[in-house]
């Protein structure tokens, strides 16, 4: 494998976002250095520096990181020239048939994202790997909000607390809710930044992110996620969401 090839294949593994926030956690780091978000990034980024350890003993890594950053510019700029992306995501079993991973996926949104975060989920439930990637993006100064069905002492359907496990693990999120008591939240989806949205089957909990069959579509770039982030944020003025007290 030439060096190109593995700088191609990093960019590659990685959504441009998740490319950017990777390269600048990098070069925020003196000690030590950050692991991609994703397995597949991960092995890229092995194979990328054991090329570049053979090929440039004596360059800095932060050249590399330099070369790396442009190749995605000018990756991102070919990609603005088309249209929005669909693709499919999928959890459950595999087959020869390359789909994307809801968990890869929504990782992937989470740590990519810079201003702003929304999970819709009819239940979430607080697995550490996702809590720590949301901590992360709010320690980042993304504002990150969550929409959820209410518990049942609230007149939900939920049979537990899901706003004091999510208050109690993310100090200062939003949490929000439909204020019809006859209304069930049933929607699951992640908007990031207004420029990428997961509209998908499944809510945020281990079982639909790893052993469940769930399926949905990934739209990055045009107007749909804006447009679905523009539309939460009408019923929240609106008031057909409201604040979880």
């Amino acid at each position: 494998m030439s060096l190109e090839t593995a700088i191609v294949r990093f960019v590659e593994s990685l959504e441009p976002a998740s490319l950017r926030a990777f390269l600048m956690e990098f070069e925020g780091v003196s000690n030590g250095t950050p692991s991609p978000p994703t397995p597949e990034a991960e092995r890229a980024w092995e194979d990328l520096l054991s090329e570049w350890s053979a090929s440039c003993p004596d360059a800095p890594t932060d050249l590399l990181v330099r070369l790396v950053r442009s190749a995605a510019m000018a990756a991102e700029r070919i990609a603005s020239k088309r249209g929005p992306e669909v693709d499919v995501v999928w959890t459950g079993p595999r087959t020869l048939v390359p789909l994307r991973q809801t968990q890869v996926v929504v990782d992937e949104l989470i740590v990519g994202a810079r201003k702003d975060l929304l999970l819709v989920s009819y239940v979430v439930h607080t697995m550490p790997n996702l809590i720590r990637r949301l901590a992360r993006a709010m320690e980042r100064g993304v504002r990150l909000s969550l929409l959820f069905e209410r518990g049942s002492w609230y007149g939900g359907s939920l049979g537990f607390d899901a706003a004091r496990a999510v208050r109690e693990a993310l100090p200062g999120v939003r949490l929000l809710t439909w204020s019809d008591p006859d209304g069930r939240v049933h929607v699951k989806a992640v908007v990031a930044d207004e420029k990428a949205a997961l509209v998908t089957s499944a809510n945020l909990t281990g079982a639909a992110l790893h052993r469940n069959m769930e399926l949905g579509v990934l739209i990055k770039g045009g107007l749909a996620p804006q447009r679905i982030r523009e539309h939460f944020d009408r019923l929240l003025a609106e008031g057909i969401l409201v604040d979880v007290e």
